[in-house]
């Protein structure tokens, strides 16, 4: 996943985002992702600029599907959902990380 300063004055990223599938009713689907292991950097983001973290899903068993993956940047007071179809028993992410 991509984080892109969209403002016009540099920004801080450092940490893990949150992520919590959910169903098409804004219910949570399963357990919030973990975090996977990864070195965790402060780095400075430009306006356009973008960092990255990586979501993995564990699907070998019956949970139920999603419609959607709510993220929410480290330290961010907002969240956005976005649309996704997917039978998850386990979700990791990574710290986010300059992207390039």
């Amino acid at each position: 996943m991509t984080f892109t300063n969209s403002s016009t004055s540099a920004c801080a990223l450092m940490g893990y985002p949150a992520a919590q599938l959910e169903d098409s009713k804004g219910h949570a689907v399963g357990s919030a992702a973990t975090h996977a292991r990864g070195t965790v950097v402060r780095f400075v983001l430009g306006a356009g600029q973008a960092g990255q973290a990586t979501l993995t899903a564990g699907t070998r068993c019956n949970a139920p599907v999603s419609s959607a993956v709510r993220i929410q940047a480290p330290d961010a007071p907002g969240s956005t959902e976005v649309p996704i179809t997917l039978r998850a028993c386990t979700l990791q992410i990574t710290p986010v990380q300059p992207a390039g």
